[in-house]
């Protein structure tokens, strides 16, 4: 079995058809079909069920293409491996993570991550939206979850600290809880699609309760939270690191101090590797050097 007929299988399957993969590969696609049927040639097995749309593995072709992604990983790790002893760190890192922490992060890492890796680029994608690590589409993660997803290394910083609040507005007109419980009289932002967004658990010293609270209004960010809460909407349950600054300069005022309330467990995430990449190394251990040093953003122990 050749290695390059085996290349151009693997990414026939990785990029979804043979013009993909030869796009990707930057040669023509009648090289890539060659390769292909050459493999099958080999094997004596058929590979692929070709239409002109789809193409799908079949038996045969699923056990191989399971042992080429080994393969290629291993070949990648290699590479890594020898990239790391032999010359500086570089290519691309893209990190992911909530936009509002990330942007609050960011800034801190880079100058150290640079100073050790000043070849490498960094690509971040600040959202909302959880990607699959494993997929590929992005090499690191920050994200909070309450069940983590499989196949994935996930390192614990700990659980993100939420912060009830509402503009000094609101406050002047309708008062401020004094209890969790009290909530029910106030129009509070809801979370859909969250399982905690209409129940807000607090803790204090000798007791903890789940609070279900109510309001007109339901929202899909905590950017969007935030703003109706700045514009006197209503009370909001929101990550520390959302509303700091807000609560420092008096546009938002921080309520039932006495408790503790948070939303997710935070994690730094990332596909297993035989071997951590030095720049993917690096950056994970100034992400959790910076919570360490930033544990307001956390719950207490």
């Amino acid at each position: 079995m050749k290695i390059d007929h085996l290349e151009s299988f693997y990414h026939v399957v990785q990029q979804g058809g043979f013009s993909a993969a030869a796009e990707y590969l930057g040669v023509s696609k009648g090289l890539v079909s060659r390769h292909v049927r050459s493999l099958e040639t080999t094997l004596n097995a058929k590979l692929l069920h070709r239409t002109t749309r789809v193409v799908n593995l079949t038996e045969a072709g699923q056990h191989l293409y399971q042992h080429a992604i080994q393969i290629f990983s291993l070949a990648k790790e290699a590479e890594q491996v020898v990239q790391d002893l032999t010359q500086e760190a570089s290519g691309i890192l893209r990190f992911t993570a909530p936009i509002t922490l990330g942007e609050r992060v960011l800034g801190d890492l880079l100058p150290p991550f640079w100073e050790q890796c000043p070849q490498v680029k960094v690509e971040t994608n600040f959202t909302s939206k959880a990607f699959k690590i494993v997929d590929g589409d992005q090499d690191i993660a920050l994200r909070a979850y309450d069940t983590l997803p499989e196949n994935v290394v996930a390192k614990s910083v700990g659980q993100l600290r939420n912060t009830v609040v509402a503009s000094p507005d609101y406050v002047q007109r309708m008062g401020a809880p004094h209890s969790p419980i009290e909530l029910h009289q106030h129009p509070c932002i809801l979370f859909k699609h969250v399982e905690r967004g209409s129940h807000w658990l607090f803790e204090s010293a000798d007791t903890k309760e789940i609070v279900s609270v109510n309001g007109p209004l339901s929202v899909s960010q905590y950017s969007t939270a935030r703003h109706m809460a700045l514009t006197g909407f209503g009370i909001a349950n929101l990550p520390y690191y959302q509303v700091e600054q807000d609560i420092q300069q008096g546009r938002l005022e921080a309520l039932l101090t006495d408790t503790r309330t948070y939303s997710h467990d935070l994690y730094i995430l990332h596909a297993s590797h035989l071997y951590l990449p030095k720049k993917l190394r690096l950056f994970k251990e100034l992400l959790s050097e910076w919570f360490t040093q930033n544990r307001r953003y956390l719950m207490e122990d």
